[in-house]
């Protein structure tokens, strides 16, 4: 329903925009006398006026959440009328079913045919990518739980008919609910046209609401990818980060058919509201198609099975190659997938397509072939491919792929055939990512072993599910130094997902953390062994895969003198009930320099529940009083070269406690 009644006592909160103006569901109410309601609410009566139900009404219809788009851009996303929102996949979405199916309605008297051939584009489109199925709903026996189509305007002509129907030059849904809401409506005010991409993509955009997903710049990783211009953000709620909603081990795609571009709800549409952090976020061109993120963020919430596309196949521009050229103002995209451990062979056969004058680029018509990161591979004028020159043979990078034609409003040519094989993914060599180089020679000096470590692919995107290790050893008496040159993994709490860490073989027996698990895109500074060996690990998870790390490292002979000291199973949670000391001893006559890098400790005012305390072991001093919460203290220097750090945990609520960096210096007793 579009509308649930409510008590009215309950509220349905307005937004103030200027003076006297209002937004409610997208309604500006510009009188400040028909909002001036003791409870701060305005209802909707069963007569369509905007009233106060303040006095003498028992119930009234609040409106509810409404998300739509703009054709142009515009005002698009949830707005949830109790202040909540739901990204990704709404957390409040009931599938539909049985069987994935979704029954649907178009016989609304508004709708032309055009209307109903676009719409059924779209379901097809999503057909055929994913286990779900539109079917009409019965007569006999009609669902409870339905999609309806329906048209608010057409060309500036208003229905008031179309019941509670916002006119505006886009598409809307008003749940992305599911079976949690009767009838779900998709409701357009824009004119349709079949056959055209932009508007299949438009509808699909809509259908996708429909089955639970909202906007891809919600999702909680958002700011690893784009960074926004608030100032420019003429409504922030549509940007507003969703921290616990699933994202079914989907990748960020900033080309999704769910993402805002570039000027998204600008203030000023000449400037950005959003710029990419990374280069192959692209957040410019049309994003019309689903792509492998849309796709699979379907699949997992619906269980789809998994479907390939075989062992070979051929693929022609256009279903009447090569007897006709290929129509213009044609856009399609072909999606091939092959099992885990295998790859896509694409080579070309035929081609001729519409290039630019003296061959520079392929600004009118193109072909391209792109990996399932989003990554273009090499056409025959860079990354895309025109005129008459077959395209270089290619294999993909991942076991998923797609292929894409584009062409303008004029000069149509020949167009393509291509064959595509499924093969075996190359196999990397045992420890792939490390290399030692030869030895470093110094002017003057003796010849020093130095070498690169990195994660598999960087500087792409390394895979998903990979465990490896690098030994680096030097001769005896000697110490390893290792700069970190690139940085970027999977962040997640605690680094659970993706980590690189270091370690090295402890005096005690057992392996000291030189770097303990680490991710997200902060540069570790550089560090140096106090032996002659160590090891690097890295490990990714089944998902999210980023471009990894690379590392350099070289022989010393500069003695370490920074050393890490770590709470108890730092950084997971801490145990309760613990009374720890843990002492430092440095060399006889010099102090020690204590550095909290990190600290996570159960807070309270007067740090009686959870605290870490450090104190000069000779001569008593306290040189950090008892600590918790979640900001770091001031760096401190002992009397002695002795320095007790003392730590004690409660009965409950444990934190991950503390990451301290310790220096020897020179002098002791350095604070007098």
């Amino acid at each position: 329903m579009y509308g649930e009644e409510v008590a009215a006592a309950d509220c349905c909160p307005m937004k103030q925009l200027a003076g006297d103006t209002f937004q409610l569901d997208h309604l500006n109410l510009t009188s400040s006398k028909e909002h001036s309601c003791k409870d701060g609410c305005i209802y909707r009566d069963m007569a369509g006026r905007h009233t106060c139900f303040t006095h003498g009404k028992e119930t009234a219809v609040c409106f509810s959440a409404a998300i739509r788009e703009e054709e142009q851009g515009g005002c698009s996303g949830p707005v949830q009328l109790d202040g909540k929102q739901q990204h990704a996949v709404d957390s409040s979405h009931i599938n539909w079913g049985p069987d994935n199916r979704v029954p649907y309605v178009a016989d609304s008297p508004r709708l032309t045919e055009e209307d109903r051939a676009v719409f059924r584009e779209a379901m097809d489109y999503i057909e055929s990518l994913t286990c779900i199925r539109f079917v009409a709903r019965q007569v006999e026996e009609p669902e409870e739980h339905y999609l309806e189509f329906d048209r608010a305007c057409l060309q500036g002509e208003v229905y008031p008919e179309c019941d509670m129907c916002e006119c505006f030059p886009g598409s809307y849904v008003d749940s992305t609910r599911g079976m949690a809401n009767g009838r779900v409506r998709v409701i357009t005010g824009t004119l349709l046209t079949p056959g055209n991409w932009e508007h299949r993509g438009h509808i699909t955009h809509e259908l996708l609401h429909t089955l639970g997903h909202h906007h891809t710049q919600n999702r909680a990783d958002r700011d690893e990818h784009v960074t926004l211009d608030t100032a420019n953000i003429a409504d922030m709620g549509q940007y507003q980060k969703c921290e616990h909603c699933g994202l079914f081990g989907t990748e960020y795609d900033c080309m999704s058919i769910m993402h805002y571009r570039w000027n998204s709800l600008a203030v000023d549409p000449s400037s950005p509201t959003m710029e990419p952090k990374e280069e192959q976020c692209d957040l410019r061109s049309r994003n019309r198609y689903i792509t492998w993120a849309d796709m699979d963020l379907v699949n997992s919430n619906y269980e789809c099975p998994v479907e390939y596309s075989g062992e070979q196949g051929v693929i022609q521009s256009h279903p009447t190659w090569p007897a006709q050229d290929y129509p213009d103002s044609y856009r399609k995209r072909w999606y091939l997938a092959v099992e885990d451990g295998h790859r896509i062979h694409v080579t070309w056969t035929h081609f001729k397509v519409e290039g630019a004058a003296g061959g520079a680029s392929c600004v009118y018509d193109y072909a391209a072939v792109l990996d399932s990161s989003g990554e273009l591979l090499p056409g025959n004028t860079g990354l895309l491919s025109c005129g008459a020159a077959l395209p270089p043979s290619v294999t993909s990078l991942t076991n998923r792929l797609a292929i894409e034609i584009k062409t303008d409003g004029s000069v149509a040519s020949r167009g393509f055939r291509l064959e595509w094989t499924k093969v075996a993914a190359p196999e990397e060599p045992e420890g792939a990512g490390s290399s030692v180089t030869a030895p470093l020679a110094t002017t003057g000096g003796p010849v020093l072993l130095a070498g690169e470590i990195s994660s598999s692919r960087h500087p792409n995107n390394y895979p998903n599910n990979r465990a490896q290790e690098w030994v680096v050893e030097v001769p005896e008496g000697r110490s390893i130094e290792l700069e970190w040159v690139a940085l970027h993994l999977e962040e997640s709490f605690m680094c659970s997902y993706d980590w690189v860490q270091v370690t090295e073989p402890s005096s005690g027996g057992g392996d000291d953390f030189l770097l303990p698990k680490t991710c997200g895109r902060s540069l570790p500074a550089t560090l140096v062994s106090h032996g002659n060996k160590l090891l690097v690990s890295f490990v990714s998870d089944y998902s999210e895969t980023r471009p990894g790390f690379l590392l350099r490292w070289r022989e010393t002979e500069a003695p370490a003198n920074t050393f890490l000291l770590l709470s108890q199973n730092y950084p997971r949670h801490y145990d309760n009930n613990l009374d720890t000391v843990q002492t430092i001893t440095a060399t006889e006559g010099r102090s020690v320099t204590i550095v909290f890098i990190d600290l996570g400790i159960e807070w309270s005012g007067t740090c009686g529940y959870d605290w870490v305390e450090v104190r000069d072991a000779v001569s008593g001093r306290v040189l950090v009083d008892r600590a918790c919460g979640f900001e770091a203290p001031e760096p401190v220097t002992s009397d002695s070269h002795m320095v007790e750090v003392a730590f004690h945990s409660d009965a409950s609520v444990p934190g991950r406690g503390f990451k301290i960096q310790w220096t020897q210096q020179m002098d002791a007793g350095r604070n007098g």
